[in-house]
């Protein structure tokens, strides 16, 4: 399964479904029409939750995709977080794994 809203090759589409779901809004509250703005594709989001998933000795970051939200997607890379997001990612989950008692409470990350 893939949370396309998070892969960078599925920006323009996402960007344009998000226009035309936003636009008519705008319409109808007589507000001229918005300037739209693109992200870079990669490294824009400045902030990002996942859960901590548990299977065996394993721990990894994973997602949820809402149209099947029972099934966890593990997540080893984030391309849309910035970099000091992505950067962090590996060196945090390591340091959860290394620790017996953060390893077992920890359920959530949010990185801001």
């Amino acid at each position: 399964m893939a949370l396309t809203n998070f892969r960078p090759q599925h920006y323009d589409q996402l960007l344009d479904e998000k226009i035309a779901e936003l636009l008519p809004k705008f319409k109808t509250l007589g507000a001229p029409e918005p300037e739209v703005t693109s992200s870079p594709k990669e490294a824009f989001r400045l902030r990002a939750e996942f859960r901590l998933w548990h299977e065996g000795d394993q721990l990894y970051y994973v997602m949820f995709d809402p149209k099947a939200p029972k099934d966890p997607v593990h997540m080893d890379t984030f391309p849309i977080a910035s970099q000091a997001i992505q950067a962090l990612m590996p060196i945090l989950i390591a340091a959860i794994k290394s620790d017996n008692i953060l390893r077992h409470k920890i359920f959530q990350i949010e990185f801001l």
